[in-house]
């Protein structure tokens, strides 16, 4: 099958954000990103179709991402090795295998490995600075923080046209769900939020090693304070309101030569080390791409 058929997800308000939420919020946001790439509208959002049904991985990627897709053509359809343990999934994914060994594929394809509406796709060299004995409690993390909120904000400012309409459709379907549930009970407290995650992808990574040892080493705490931010729209001093319902999360994944430092030390145990898809089953990776030239 030609992979620009590949991809057949239905909604009647397919890239609305008045559309109201499904039961897998997940699944809802990716209609409205499956709306915008169908359109051809956003010329830095892509797709991957990661299997033989033609699950679509949507990301967005600057004009430095060397990755073949342009407007709405799909990349042929890839085989993708998702991890099978669930404990897995909230974990620092590293690829650090050598050139052409397919590791960008796996990045891109990150929302199908990893249970993620999106995937941002980034290159930058601006790393923070190493840890050091004069600085004072915190400071380090600090740093981490302030060095992944610049990207942040510099990614949603890029992609805005795709990642505006994704946001204002989680705020939308959080508003419903506090209108149902005050409705409902005359309470719109949430007991509970649903996460819906969204995966921030380094590629030849090597340039900022002190900031992945930051991400590495407090992985999970980030991923919460940088989803909050991001559903902030980026801009903490905004009218965005606090979600009720839902929320973002933001997980990492990481590729270049290089990286083996991040087998070591603290870090070790929140990362997991891949191989690339095509390494791990060359003969799938190999007809798929064949079948759709």
């Amino acid at each position: 099958q030609n992979s620009n058929n590949a991809i057949q997800m239905s909604t009647d308000n397919a890239g609305s954000s008045d559309s109201p939420p499904v039961g897998d919020p997940r699944e809802s946001i990716v209609n409205v990103v499956d709306g915008l790439f169908r359109r051809n509208t956003q010329p830095s959002l892509h797709c991957l179709a990661c299997d033989a049904w033609g699950t679509p991985a949507f990301y967005v990627a600057g004009s430095n991402f060397k990755q073949i897709g342009h407007g709405n053509k799909r990349v042929p359809s890839v085989t993708i090795v998702a991890p099978n343990n669930p404990s897995d999934l909230g974990k620092v994914f590293v690829y650090h295998s050598g050139i052409g060994t397919g590791k960008t594929v796996d990045l891109a394809a990150s929302a199908y490995s990893r249970n993620a509406a999106l995937t941002m796709m980034v290159k930058t060299s601006d790393d923070i600075a190493k840890p050091s004995d004069d600085d004072g409690e915190g400071e380090h993390a600090k740093r981490v923080r302030a060095g992944l909120k610049k990207i942040l904000a510099a990614t949603f400012k890029e992609h805005s046209g795709t990642m505006k309409p994704v946001l204002d459709h989680v705020h939308s379907m959080d508003d419903t769900m506090e209108a149902q549930k005050a409705k409902d009970d005359g309470d719109g407290d949430a007991s509970e939020k649903q996460t819906i995650n969204f995966v921030l992808a380094f590629d030849d990574a090597w340039d900022v090693p002190n900031l992945l040892q930051g991400i590495a080493k407090n992985h999970a705490a980030l991923g919460d304070d940088m989803g909050a931010f991001l559903a902030s729209y980026c801009d903490e001093e905004g009218e965005a309101k606090p979600l009720k319902h839902f929320k973002l999360k933001l997980l990492f994944s990481v590729a270049g030569r290089g990286l083996v430092f991040l087998s070591f030390g603290s870090s070790r145990a929140n990362c997991l080390h891949l191989e690339p898809s095509a390494a791990q089953n060359p003969r799938a990776m190999y007809e798929s791409l064949r079948n759709n030239m």
